[in-house]
């Protein structure tokens, strides 16, 4: 059931059949991805997904995350119907009769996706530096250099994309925290260069004071919806 792997849409397994209501409340709970079959998209561009013998809706402002190209067409989402599509359970109420109502959100499930490439690249360049002798070119110059890219490039991409702060600002945070990651091989005297490690740690502070000064409120109120979610 979980998609850790995170492999595109319709490569994996479609969500068991039979489930109880259980498993899809301990999915939601954990924010499990799930994959179903899009079965139709309404007038109001809403999705609707069948998986394991439930049924559930994907809001159009859920259905495609805003930084991807062509979110904003409605052909992003009609083209989905038909098909394996990736999404997370965020609602589950109960209707008039008694039936569950199922909330679902693509845009999370594509969320999760970003996030773990963003973890996973660091992770493969301090690998590559550890099979081949760990040299200590990884943390002295590649990770440095990287993650102000990575800023920067988050940054750019949210401004350029005309995002709401709801769309950008955790995952902007995430990636200025980043930076302050070579303080750690710093203190322990690992570092043979320390003026990248510095330049990326000066940089990241910048960035995070800035951020707090402009956006605190708004990042506070993302954090606390999606600490209720």
């Amino acid at each position: 059931m979980r998609r850790s792997d995170y492999l595109p849409e319709g490569a994996g397994p479609l969500f068991a059949e039979h489930q109880p209501l259980s498993v899809l409340q301990e999915a939601m709970e954990r924010q499990t991805v799930l994959e179903g079959m899009a079965i139709r998209c309404d007038g109001r561009r809403d999705l609707t997904v069948r998986f394991g013998g439930w049924e559930g809706t994907i809001p159009r402002i859920d259905a495609v995350h805003p930084a991807i190209s062509g979110a904003e067409r409605d052909i992003a989402l009609l083209s989905r119907v038909g098909k394996p599509t990736c999404f997370t359970i965020t609602r589950i109420a109960v209707d008039g009769g008694g039936r569950p109502r199922l909330t679902l959100s693509r845009r999370a499930a594509q969320e999760q996706a970003i996030a773990w490439l963003l973890a996973v690249v660091p992770a493969l360049v301090l690998a590559w530096d550890w099979r081949t002798g760990f040299m200590g070119w990884s943390i002295n110059f590649v990770l440095p250099c990287f993650i102000p890219c990575m800023q920067l490039a988050a940054a750019g991409a949210a401004r350029i994309l005309r995002l709401r702060p709801a769309d950008y600002l955790l995952y902007l945070s995430i990636c200025i925290l980043a930076g302050f990651f070579p303080l750690i091989p710093l203190f322990c005297g690992a570092l043979w260069m320390i003026y990248p490690s510095v330049v990326c740690v000066g940089f990241s502070a910048v960035l995070l004071s800035t951020l707090v000064l402009f956006r605190g409120a708004a990042l506070r109120a993302e954090i606390i919806r999606r600490g209720h979610l």
